[in-house]
């Protein structure tokens, strides 16, 4: 087996053209050669500096001039060298591939000797060479092993890899991409392969009675008669329409990996005086408005301001800042009303002193008899609160002034100088800020005030002034509208 490469003779050999190879003027004027020869004489160059970088050890370089001399003039030889070359490069398979098309196509060039070397050597590659059955979901997807993409044809039956390891890639529209690392034994058929792909996308169809029904999704007209076709998950606007006629239409809510057949006709036909008020509307056409509806969710993080001392103590400065955290979680009614519940918790520390004529108990030592306090001490302020709230929002499709009004339960913990008063009452709020629709992601940034009773405390608020908080606030969330769906314009006549 591979002989060729001990010289041309084998090259020559049931392949010189029927014209005479040695006629001086043929080559010495290529041009003058009729084209089978001169395809044979390329071809026999490629083949001779094939051989001289196999030599050289350079298997790649040599893999490609066989390469190209088979491709130029096939025969035996070129193909033999070429599964020679595929051999050392540890590419079994494809050197078990083209051996069996040298038997196939070329067995007849063949002496007995070189075609037993040839049947003794694919026995040898079988041991180098695994099978893998690939089963994958959903079926008409796209698999590519080590780069190089399978027909259908090739996933219909299992597979043959080299030993060793080898890495695939699965991809089907409306699907995530998927790579996966296999480790095939030779000689053997490996265990199964399963790979389901995770969907990304809804499939779409929808049907009309005729060629002259037009179809829109989402306010984009798409076809004629009949539409199929990944689109994304959530909900979506159907129109079917047709001029002179009531259009029809109808709202899908898609997840992914579902499958939703629509099959819908245009309505009665339209009066004359119906079809020309159409035609009118149509000259100054008015995007009709949609509804957001939906569920939503935003954490925030705050800085504010405590206003609102406890009795007889003067904070050291004028910045009384603190901070809140706290989950808005709500579901918007239609687009400009939404109901949220939230919850949240606010931190202060201060310093101050009491004033020369408190007679809070904060105010004076433990010590017996009591000694009034000279001196500043901290104090802090811990709240937590839980309630409700209507929020009213602009009709914007990505960005939109929003603003609540809100009451509930708040629980405050006031430590001064030792001593701890606790209180449940009631709060009130108010905020407004903007807020913007990045897909289903909310950015939202907001001023607010709390307004909060603090009578259940006791003594240091005694005389019912309360405590009032303000500041801004920033909330990062989720939507379950997204901005496409904000309005819905003309799709076409009838509408």
């Amino acid at each position: 087996m591979f002989v060729a490469l001990a010289g041309a003779v084998s090259w020559l050999a049931g392949t010189v053209p029927a014209i005479a190879a040695n006629n001086i003027v043929t080559s010495l004027n290529p041009e003058s050669m009729p084209e089978d020869q001169r395809a044979h004489e390329q071809s026999r160059h490629l083949f001779e500096f094939g051989i001289r970088l196999y030599q050289e050890g350079n298997m790649l370089g040599a893999l490609a001039e066989f390469e190209a001399a088979y491709t130029i003039h096939p025969n035996s030889a070129a193909l033999q060298n070429l599964a020679l070359c595929q051999k050392a490069l540890y590419r079994y398979r494809e050197a078990k591939a083209s051996l069996e098309q040298l038997l196939k196509y070329h067995d007849k060039e063949l002496s007995p000797g070189d075609r037993r070397t040839a049947l003794n050597v694919m026995k040898e590659l079988a041991a180098f060479i695994g099978t893998v059955k690939l089963v994958v979901t959903p079926a008409a997807g796209k698999v590519a092993v080590d780069e190089h993409d399978l027909s259908a044809a090739e996933l219909d039956k299992p597979i043959d890899l080299d030993v060793g390891e080898h890495h695939l890639r699965f991809e089907a529209e409306g699907y995530e991409p998927t790579q996966r690392t296999i480790t095939v034994a030779g000689g053997t058929a490996n265990p199964p392969l399963i790979v389901s792909l995770t969907p990304t996308h809804g499939y779409l169809t929808i049907l009309t009675p005729d060629d002259k029904t037009a179809i829109a999704i989402d306010g984009r007209a798409v076809a004629f008669e009949s539409y199929r076709g990944f689109i994304e998950p959530g909900r979506h606007v159907i129109q079917i329409y047709r001029s002179g006629f009531e259009p029809y239409e109808a709202v899908v809510e898609l997840a992914a990996g579902q499958s939703v057949t629509i099959r819908g006709k245009v309505g009665a036909a339209l009066s004359d005086a119906e079809i020309e008020e159409t035609s009118q509307a149509q000259d100054h056409p008015v995007p009709s408005p949609r509804q957001l509806r939906g569920w939503y969710g935003l954490v925030d993080a705050s800085l504010l301001n405590w206003n609102g001392s406890p009795e007889d103590v003067e904070p050291n400065d004028n910045s009384h800042l603190g901070y809140s955290y706290g989950l808005h979680a709500g579901y918007r009614l239609f687009t400009p009303i939404g109901i949220e519940a939230f919850a949240g918790a606010t931190h202060h520390q201060l310093s101050g002193n009491c004033s020369e004529l408190a007679a809070a108990a904060y105010c004076f030592t433990n010590d017996t008899p009591p000694i009034r306090v000279t001196g500043p001490f901290p104090y802090t302020l811990d709240s937590r609160r839980v309630g409700g709230a209507l929020r009213i929002m602009s009709g914007g499709e990505k960005i939109r002034f929003t603003s609540s009004i809100g009451v509930g339960a708040v629980s405050h913990d006031l430590h001064l100088h030792g001593k701890t008063y606790r209180g449940f009452d009631g709060y009130f709020a108010l905020e407004a800020g903007a807020q913007t629709n990045i897909d289903h992601f909310l950015v939202e940034m907001v001023g607010f005030g709390w307004f909060d009773s603090a009578s259940s405390i006791g003594t240091p608020y005694q005389q019912g002034n309360g405590i009032q908080m303000f500041g801004l606030s920033l909330r990062v969330g989720w939507s379950e509208w997204t901005p496409r769906d904000a309005r819905l314009a003309p799709t076409g006549p009838g509408h």
